[in-house]
């Protein structure tokens, strides 16, 4: 009698499942999908990273800077590393050590080997620029690491801080100007990615590529004249949008 009731009363519904056709031809959507969708996810949650890391640089050195000026009593053409006659690693090397009393480094190289890396340093597109940074540039450019792992280097030119492309602002202003690599030697060690260029003039610091300074940033192609002025694109766009 309950088993009669229990018939009359309950429907029995028959659940299909997926065929395993289904379920492979789901996970390959998926995986398509993942495919496309990650890495340009992955790409540009690098790209903020960046802007983050360059932004803080070039607030951190300019912080450095006028510091190092207020030193030199309000001018740094009374210093003379930076307003160097000759120039050169040793100016550049002396410059760094500058930087480096008013900086956070773990390692000062001066204009030797060891605080930049044995890989490759790529132009904006990935093509090589040098094949070892570290072996490349011994004897140049004043270097360090500081605590943050970005990698500094110094240039200082033999023009008494006169140097600077004519109708920009900073003409007959430039005294060098800094390297960094923002995230050390994590890759991509590329220029425009993690690796930016920064005036040093008579005035502060600024990111190369702004004030008709003469230096673009452009994707895929080589050489400084094309690839220097990221930095003062990103910083004055305030986003990677490259």
């Amino acid at each position: 009698m309950i088993n009669n009731f229990i018939k009359r009363n309950i429907k029995i519904h028959k659940v299909e499942g997926f065929t395993l056709a289904e379920v492979l031809v789901t996970f390959v959507i998926i995986g398509i999908v993942s495919a496309l969708v990650i890495p340009a996810i992955i790409t540009t949650t690098n790209k903020i990273k960046y802007v983050v890391k360059l932004k803080k640089a070039h607030s951190v050195l300019s912080q450095a800077f006028n510091l190092i000026v207020m030193d030199a009593g309000g001018s740094i053409l009374n210093n003379s590393n930076f307003n160097s006659a000759s120039g050169g690693a040793v100016a550049s090397a002396n410059s760094m050590n500058d930087f480096a009393t008013k900086l956070n480094v773990i390692k000062n190289c001066g204009s030797s080997t060891g605080c930049l890396y044995t890989s490759s340093l790529k132009w904006l597109g990935g093509t090589t620029w040098r094949a070892n940074l570290d072996s490349d540039w011994n004897g140049s450019y004043g270097k360090a690491i500081l605590a943050d792992g970005s990698m500094m280097m110094v240039s200082i030119y033999n023009s008494n801080c006169t140097s600077g492309a004519a109708g920009s602002p900073l003409y007959q202003s430039i005294c060098g100007y800094i390297y960094i690599d923002i995230n050390g030697a994590a890759t991509p060690n590329e220029f425009g990615r993690d690796f930016f260029a920064f005036w040093i003039t008579k005035i502060g610091i600024y990111p190369i590529g702004i004030l008709n300074d003469g230096y673009g940033c452009v994707l895929n192609t080589t050489g400084t004249a094309t690839n220097s002025g990221c930095a003062g694109k990103v910083i004055t766009q305030g986003d990677m949008n490259y």
